[in-house]
């Protein structure tokens, strides 16, 4: 008796297919491991604003301080 493996279709896959699979499955992680390494630091994803984000959001609330006050509101 030997162990055979079929694809979800119920065809048999072969042992070389098998192995051809594995290798592009080792493949297909070493690369995505390759690129997360660009992403992370110390195994945290670094995610956040960019660098310029900051202070153009300061000048558009500091734009908006100013209309608020033109305008008799309170400063926002």
């Amino acid at each position: 008796m030997s162990l055979t493996f079929v694809n979800c279709h119920g065809k048999t896959i072969s042992r070389a297919r098998m192995a051809v699979m594995r290798a592009e499955a080792l493949e297909r992680e070493r690369v995505a491991a390759k690129a997360d390494q660009v992403s992370a630091h110390k195994g945290w994803r670094v995610i956040g604003f960019p660098p310029e984000t900051l202070p153009k959001a300061k000048e558009e609330h500091a734009r908006l301080q100013v209309m608020a006050r033109k305008a008799g509101d309170k400063p926002v």
